[in-house]
Protein backbone atom coordinates (compact mmCIF):
# COMPACT_ATOMS: atom_id res chain seq x y z
CA UNK A 1 0.00 0.00 0.00
CA UNK A 2 1.10 3.31 -0.27
CA UNK A 3 3.19 5.06 2.53
CA UNK A 4 1.78 8.46 1.98
CA UNK A 5 2.33 10.50 5.25
CA UNK A 6 2.24 14.05 6.78
CA UNK A 7 6.26 13.84 6.97
CA UNK A 8 8.11 14.64 10.15
CA UNK A 9 8.42 17.93 11.76
CA UNK A 10 11.73 18.99 10.46
CA UNK A 11 11.31 16.82 7.07
CA UNK A 12 9.59 19.65 4.93
CA UNK A 13 10.70 18.96 1.22
CA UNK A 14 9.96 21.70 -0.97
CA UNK A 15 6.28 21.46 -2.32
CA UNK A 16 3.06 23.12 -2.88
CA UNK A 17 1.01 24.39 -5.64
CA UNK A 18 -2.69 25.64 -6.10
CA UNK A 19 -4.80 26.90 -9.44
CA UNK A 20 -6.47 30.23 -9.90
CA UNK A 21 -8.46 31.31 -7.08
CA UNK A 22 -8.98 34.28 -4.78
CA UNK A 23 -6.75 34.94 -1.67
CA UNK A 24 -8.04 34.94 1.54
CA UNK A 25 -6.51 37.65 3.68
CA UNK A 26 -8.41 36.68 7.15
CA UNK A 27 -6.02 37.46 9.90
CA UNK A 28 -7.76 34.30 12.21
CA UNK A 29 -6.37 31.24 12.42
CA UNK A 30 -7.88 28.22 12.66
CA UNK A 31 -7.38 25.30 15.30
CA UNK A 32 -6.43 22.21 14.41
CA UNK A 33 -9.87 20.25 13.63
CA UNK A 34 -9.89 17.19 15.43
CA UNK A 35 -11.08 14.15 13.28
CA UNK A 36 -15.04 14.31 14.43
CA UNK A 37 -14.98 18.62 13.64
CA UNK A 38 -13.72 17.43 10.38
CA UNK A 39 -16.05 15.08 9.69
CA UNK A 40 -18.81 17.52 10.07
CA UNK A 41 -17.51 20.44 8.95
CA UNK A 42 -20.27 22.50 6.65
CA UNK A 43 -19.98 23.99 3.22
CA UNK A 44 -19.46 27.92 3.66
CA UNK A 45 -21.87 30.21 2.50
CA UNK A 46 -23.03 31.06 -0.70
CA UNK A 47 -20.12 33.58 -2.36
CA UNK A 48 -20.03 36.44 -4.92
CA UNK A 49 -19.24 35.78 -8.22
CA UNK A 50 -15.62 35.07 -8.04
CA UNK A 51 -13.23 36.64 -10.13
CA UNK A 52 -9.24 35.99 -10.68
CA UNK A 53 -7.15 37.62 -8.72
CA UNK A 54 -2.75 37.61 -9.11
CA UNK A 55 -1.43 34.79 -6.75
CA UNK A 56 -0.19 35.35 -3.67
CA UNK A 57 1.78 33.33 -0.99
CA UNK A 58 0.97 33.13 2.59
CA UNK A 59 3.28 34.20 5.36
CA UNK A 60 5.04 31.33 5.77
CA UNK A 61 8.30 30.39 8.37
CA UNK A 62 12.22 30.54 6.64
CA UNK A 63 12.36 26.95 4.31
CA UNK A 64 13.84 24.38 6.03
CA UNK A 65 17.10 22.25 4.74
CA UNK A 66 15.11 19.58 2.70
CA UNK A 67 16.05 16.32 3.55
CA UNK A 68 16.76 12.87 0.74
CA UNK A 69 12.92 12.14 -0.80
CA UNK A 70 12.38 8.97 1.15
CA UNK A 71 12.81 5.74 -0.19
CA UNK A 72 13.74 7.18 -3.53
CA UNK A 73 14.48 4.50 -6.81
CA UNK A 74 16.67 4.31 -9.60
CA UNK A 75 15.15 6.79 -12.25
CA UNK A 76 14.86 6.28 -15.76
CA UNK A 77 15.70 8.25 -18.63
CA UNK A 78 13.47 11.18 -19.25
CA UNK A 79 11.53 11.45 -21.75
CA UNK A 80 11.90 13.00 -24.56
CA UNK A 81 10.11 16.09 -25.91
CA UNK A 82 6.45 16.13 -27.31
CA UNK A 83 5.20 16.37 -30.99
CA UNK A 84 3.32 20.15 -31.66
CA UNK A 85 0.07 20.30 -29.58
CA UNK A 86 -2.57 18.31 -31.51
CA UNK A 87 -5.20 20.74 -32.32
CA UNK A 88 -7.59 18.56 -33.15
CA UNK A 89 -9.56 15.07 -31.61
CA UNK A 90 -7.20 11.93 -34.17
CA UNK A 91 -7.86 8.59 -32.76
CA UNK A 92 -4.89 6.63 -33.03
CA UNK A 93 -4.26 3.63 -34.03
CA UNK A 94 -4.71 0.59 -31.71
CA UNK A 95 -2.18 -0.46 -29.45
CA UNK A 96 -1.70 -4.00 -28.26
CA UNK A 97 -0.05 -2.98 -25.40
CA UNK A 98 -1.23 -4.94 -22.16
CA UNK A 99 -1.94 -1.77 -19.39
CA UNK A 100 0.65 -0.63 -17.39
CA UNK A 101 1.16 -1.91 -14.17
CA UNK A 102 1.38 0.45 -11.37
CA UNK A 103 5.25 1.42 -9.76
CA UNK A 104 7.06 3.76 -7.93
CA UNK A 105 8.33 6.13 -10.59
CA UNK A 106 9.22 10.13 -11.39
CA UNK A 107 9.65 9.75 -14.93
CA UNK A 108 5.81 9.35 -16.21
CA UNK A 109 4.48 12.78 -17.95
CA UNK A 110 2.57 14.87 -15.30
CA UNK A 111 -0.62 17.09 -17.08
CA UNK A 112 -1.47 20.08 -14.96
CA UNK A 113 -4.85 21.32 -15.23
CA UNK A 114 -5.80 24.79 -14.39
CA UNK A 115 -9.29 25.79 -12.34
CA UNK A 116 -12.32 28.14 -13.37
CA UNK A 117 -10.94 31.52 -14.66
CA UNK A 118 -14.30 33.96 -15.47
CA UNK A 119 -12.04 35.93 -17.35
CA UNK A 120 -11.33 32.98 -19.55
CA UNK A 121 -7.91 33.74 -19.90
CA UNK A 122 -5.43 31.91 -17.74
CA UNK A 123 -1.62 32.09 -17.94
CA UNK A 124 -0.31 28.80 -17.72
CA UNK A 125 3.16 29.12 -17.10
CA UNK A 126 2.99 31.29 -14.21
CA UNK A 127 -0.08 29.43 -12.50
CA UNK A 128 1.71 26.10 -12.23
CA UNK A 129 5.53 27.45 -12.39
CA UNK A 130 6.04 26.95 -8.11
CA UNK A 131 4.18 23.17 -8.41
CA UNK A 132 6.68 22.22 -11.50
CA UNK A 133 9.56 23.57 -9.63
CA UNK A 134 8.87 21.63 -6.50
CA UNK A 135 8.90 18.12 -8.63
CA UNK A 136 11.96 19.32 -10.51
CA UNK A 137 13.93 19.67 -7.22
CA UNK A 138 12.67 16.37 -6.04
CA UNK A 139 14.19 14.43 -8.49
CA UNK A 140 11.05 14.22 -11.22
CA UNK A 141 12.42 13.82 -14.89
CA UNK A 142 8.84 13.37 -16.91
CA UNK A 143 7.81 15.29 -19.25
CA UNK A 144 5.66 17.86 -17.77
CA UNK A 145 2.90 19.85 -20.06
CA UNK A 146 0.15 22.04 -19.17
CA UNK A 147 -3.71 21.63 -20.28
CA UNK A 148 -5.31 24.70 -21.03
CA UNK A 149 -9.47 24.93 -21.83
CA UNK A 150 -9.82 28.71 -22.74
CA UNK A 151 -9.15 30.77 -25.99
CA UNK A 152 -7.54 33.98 -24.22
CA UNK A 153 -5.18 31.21 -22.09
CA UNK A 154 -1.35 31.60 -22.76
CA UNK A 155 1.66 29.80 -22.28
CA UNK A 156 -0.32 26.19 -22.69
CA UNK A 157 1.16 23.00 -24.23
CA UNK A 158 -2.15 22.21 -24.95
CA UNK A 159 -5.20 24.98 -25.51
CA UNK A 160 -8.32 24.75 -27.35
CA UNK A 161 -10.84 27.43 -27.67
CA UNK A 162 -13.36 26.99 -25.02
CA UNK A 163 -15.06 29.59 -22.88
CA UNK A 164 -16.65 29.55 -19.33
CA UNK A 165 -19.50 27.82 -20.73
CA UNK A 166 -18.29 24.95 -22.92
CA UNK A 167 -19.31 22.57 -20.62
CA UNK A 168 -16.83 20.47 -18.16
CA UNK A 169 -17.58 16.95 -19.34
CA UNK A 170 -16.44 18.69 -23.00
CA UNK A 171 -13.55 19.90 -21.76
CA UNK A 172 -12.82 16.37 -20.17
CA UNK A 173 -13.64 15.00 -23.27
CA UNK A 174 -10.90 17.17 -24.95
CA UNK A 175 -8.73 15.85 -21.71
CA UNK A 176 -9.60 12.59 -22.64
CA UNK A 177 -8.22 12.93 -26.26
CA UNK A 178 -4.78 14.06 -25.44
CA UNK A 179 -3.78 11.91 -22.68
CA UNK A 180 -4.19 9.29 -25.14
CA UNK A 181 -1.65 10.83 -27.76
CA UNK A 182 0.55 11.22 -24.71
CA UNK A 183 0.39 7.11 -24.71
CA UNK A 184 0.07 6.78 -28.31
CA UNK A 185 3.88 8.94 -28.09
CA UNK A 186 5.62 7.36 -25.42
CA UNK A 187 3.69 4.43 -23.98
CA UNK A 188 3.92 5.54 -20.56
CA UNK A 189 0.89 6.44 -18.31
CA UNK A 190 0.48 10.02 -16.79
CA UNK A 191 -0.24 11.81 -13.74
CA UNK A 192 -2.45 14.84 -13.33
CA UNK A 193 -2.22 17.40 -10.97
CA UNK A 194 -4.98 19.78 -11.14
CA UNK A 195 -6.37 22.47 -9.73
CA UNK A 196 -10.22 23.62 -8.52
CA UNK A 197 -12.47 23.12 -11.19
CA UNK A 198 -9.22 21.14 -13.46
CA UNK A 199 -10.23 17.94 -10.70
CA UNK A 200 -13.75 17.86 -12.29
CA UNK A 201 -12.27 17.78 -15.53
CA UNK A 202 -9.64 15.10 -14.85
CA UNK A 203 -12.82 12.95 -13.54
CA UNK A 204 -14.86 14.06 -16.57
CA UNK A 205 -11.80 12.55 -18.77
CA UNK A 206 -12.37 9.07 -16.84
CA UNK A 207 -15.70 8.97 -16.62
CA UNK A 208 -16.66 9.41 -20.18
CA UNK A 209 -13.98 6.98 -21.30
CA UNK A 210 -15.11 4.51 -19.20
CA UNK A 211 -19.03 5.05 -20.44
CA UNK A 212 -18.52 5.98 -23.68
CA UNK A 213 -14.92 5.31 -24.63
CA UNK A 214 -14.99 2.97 -27.98
CA UNK A 215 -18.09 3.69 -28.86
CA UNK A 216 -19.67 3.88 -33.17
CA UNK A 217 -19.40 7.59 -32.76
CA UNK A 218 -15.60 8.05 -32.37
CA UNK A 219 -15.84 11.05 -29.83
CA UNK A 220 -14.01 8.82 -27.01
CA UNK A 221 -10.85 7.26 -26.62
CA UNK A 222 -11.09 3.69 -25.81
CA UNK A 223 -9.13 3.56 -22.97
CA UNK A 224 -7.27 5.64 -20.88
CA UNK A 225 -4.00 5.40 -18.23
CA UNK A 226 -3.51 7.79 -15.84
CA UNK A 227 -1.93 6.10 -12.72
CA UNK A 228 -2.36 8.89 -9.82
CA UNK A 229 -4.66 12.04 -10.02
CA UNK A 230 -3.57 14.95 -7.25
CA UNK A 231 -6.63 17.48 -6.63
CA UNK A 232 -6.23 20.80 -5.24
CA UNK A 233 -9.39 23.04 -3.93
CA UNK A 234 -11.58 20.76 -6.45
CA UNK A 235 -15.19 21.06 -5.53
CA UNK A 236 -16.13 17.56 -5.96
CA UNK A 237 -19.16 17.66 -4.38
CA UNK A 238 -19.93 21.44 -5.86
CA UNK A 239 -19.92 24.75 -3.97
CA UNK A 240 -22.00 27.03 -2.94
CA UNK A 241 -19.88 30.41 -4.79
CA UNK A 242 -20.73 28.52 -8.24
CA UNK A 243 -24.32 29.37 -7.71
CA UNK A 244 -23.90 32.51 -7.80
CA UNK A 245 -22.13 32.60 -11.60
CA UNK A 246 -24.46 29.60 -12.76
CA UNK A 247 -27.11 32.27 -14.37
CA UNK A 248 -24.08 33.70 -16.77
CA UNK A 249 -21.72 30.72 -17.27
CA UNK A 250 -22.46 27.18 -17.52
CA UNK A 251 -19.15 25.84 -15.93
CA UNK A 252 -20.36 27.24 -13.12
CA UNK A 253 -23.92 25.67 -13.43
CA UNK A 254 -22.04 22.08 -13.44
CA UNK A 255 -20.53 22.83 -10.16
CA UNK A 256 -23.33 23.61 -8.26
CA UNK A 257 -23.93 21.01 -5.22
CA UNK A 258 -26.13 18.07 -7.00
CA UNK A 259 -25.97 19.52 -10.55
CA UNK A 260 -26.58 17.20 -13.75
CA UNK A 261 -22.79 16.80 -13.98
CA UNK A 262 -21.81 15.90 -10.91
CA UNK A 263 -24.68 13.07 -10.42
CA UNK A 264 -23.05 12.32 -13.94
CA UNK A 265 -19.50 11.49 -12.25
CA UNK A 266 -18.36 8.52 -9.96
CA UNK A 267 -16.95 9.54 -6.51
CA UNK A 268 -13.19 8.21 -8.17
CA UNK A 269 -13.38 6.82 -11.70
CA UNK A 270 -10.65 4.77 -12.35
CA UNK A 271 -8.66 5.17 -15.58
CA UNK A 272 -8.00 1.39 -17.47
CA UNK A 273 -4.55 1.10 -15.29
CA UNK A 274 -6.57 1.77 -11.94
CA UNK A 275 -6.19 5.62 -10.85
CA UNK A 276 -5.49 6.99 -7.44
CA UNK A 277 -6.46 10.23 -5.81
CA UNK A 278 -5.48 12.35 -3.55
CA UNK A 279 -7.35 15.20 -2.62
CA UNK A 280 -5.66 18.31 -0.85
CA UNK A 281 -7.95 21.00 1.36
CA UNK A 282 -7.60 23.79 3.25
CA UNK A 283 -9.86 25.01 6.35
CA UNK A 284 -9.43 28.90 5.18
CA UNK A 285 -10.41 27.99 1.52
CA UNK A 286 -13.20 30.80 0.91
CA UNK A 287 -14.42 28.90 -2.86
CA UNK A 288 -14.31 25.46 -1.62
CA UNK A 289 -15.03 23.47 1.67
CA UNK A 290 -12.98 20.79 2.73
CA UNK A 291 -15.87 18.38 2.97
CA UNK A 292 -16.40 18.66 -0.75
CA UNK A 293 -12.97 19.43 -1.55
CA UNK A 294 -12.01 15.84 -0.15
CA UNK A 295 -14.86 14.45 -2.33
CA UNK A 296 -17.56 14.16 0.92
CA UNK A 297 -14.01 12.28 3.01
CA UNK A 298 -14.24 9.49 -0.28
CA UNK A 299 -10.83 10.45 -1.94
CA UNK A 300 -8.36 7.24 -1.81
CA UNK A 301 -6.05 9.72 0.26
CA UNK A 302 -6.83 12.87 1.86
CA UNK A 303 -5.55 16.19 3.85
CA UNK A 304 -6.97 19.32 5.36
CA UNK A 305 -4.64 21.53 6.47
CA UNK A 306 -5.34 24.35 9.44
CA UNK A 307 -2.22 26.33 9.64
CA UNK A 308 1.55 26.17 9.54
CA UNK A 309 3.31 26.03 13.19
CA UNK A 310 4.20 29.85 12.52
CA UNK A 311 0.19 30.14 12.13
CA UNK A 312 -0.09 30.81 8.30
CA UNK A 313 -2.96 29.69 6.54
CA UNK A 314 -3.90 29.12 2.92
CA UNK A 315 -6.81 30.22 1.28
CA UNK A 316 -8.19 28.74 -2.33
CA UNK A 317 -5.11 30.25 -5.07
CA UNK A 318 -2.40 29.24 -1.96
CA UNK A 319 -3.04 25.56 -1.99
CA UNK A 320 -1.47 25.23 -5.53
CA UNK A 321 1.79 27.70 -4.66
CA UNK A 322 2.23 26.65 -1.24
CA UNK A 323 5.87 24.84 -0.47
CA UNK A 324 7.41 26.24 2.88
CA UNK A 325 6.18 25.54 6.08
CA UNK A 326 5.59 23.16 8.56
CA UNK A 327 2.28 22.34 8.57
CA UNK A 328 -1.24 21.26 10.97
CA UNK A 329 -4.28 19.24 9.62
CA UNK A 330 -6.27 16.09 9.23
CA UNK A 331 -5.55 13.67 6.98
CA UNK A 332 -6.29 9.56 6.16
CA UNK A 333 -4.59 7.71 3.35
CA UNK A 334 -5.96 4.37 2.46
CA UNK A 335 -4.49 2.15 4.33
CA UNK A 336 -5.81 3.90 7.42
CA UNK A 337 -9.28 2.97 9.80
CA UNK A 338 -9.44 6.53 10.64
CA UNK A 339 -8.54 9.96 10.37
CA UNK A 340 -5.52 11.19 12.25
CA UNK A 341 -4.34 15.12 12.83
CA UNK A 342 -0.98 16.00 13.18
CA UNK A 343 1.34 19.31 13.53
CA UNK A 344 4.42 17.53 11.63
CA UNK A 345 2.92 17.67 7.82
CA UNK A 346 4.66 18.34 4.78
CA UNK A 347 3.13 21.35 2.70
CA UNK A 348 0.35 21.47 -0.61
CA UNK A 349 2.98 20.71 -2.81
CA UNK A 350 5.43 18.94 -1.21
CA UNK A 351 2.11 15.95 -0.30
CA UNK A 352 1.16 16.19 -4.40
CA UNK A 353 4.92 15.45 -5.10
CA UNK A 354 4.93 12.07 -2.55
CA UNK A 355 1.17 11.36 -3.72
CA UNK A 356 2.62 11.58 -7.61
CA UNK A 357 5.19 8.76 -6.49
CA UNK A 358 4.14 7.01 -4.75
CA UNK A 359 1.82 3.22 -5.90
CA UNK A 360 0.13 1.23 -4.02
CA UNK A 361 -0.94 -2.54 -5.73
CA UNK A 362 -4.40 -1.78 -6.64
Amino acid sequence: MRTNRLIRGSTVIAALAVCTGLLATAPAVAQVPSTSGAMSAAEPAPEPEPTEEPDAEPVTPPPLDPLPDPDPEELDDPLQELDPTPEQDVEAPVDTLAAPARANSKTRPTVFIHGWNRSANTNCSTTWAAAKNVLRDKGFTGRFVTFGYYGGNTLCDYKFAGTTDTRIQEVGRKLAWYVNSLWNQYHKPVDIVAHSMGGLVARAAIEGVNRYGGGSDGKWPARLYIEDVVTLGTPHAGSNWATACAPTHEQCSDMRPGSGFLEWLSYNPRSQMGTEYTAIASDHDERVGRKSATNNWRADNWVTFSQSTTGSIMNHSALRTTKTGTWCGVYRWENMDASKTSCNGVPPLQRAALALYYQDNR
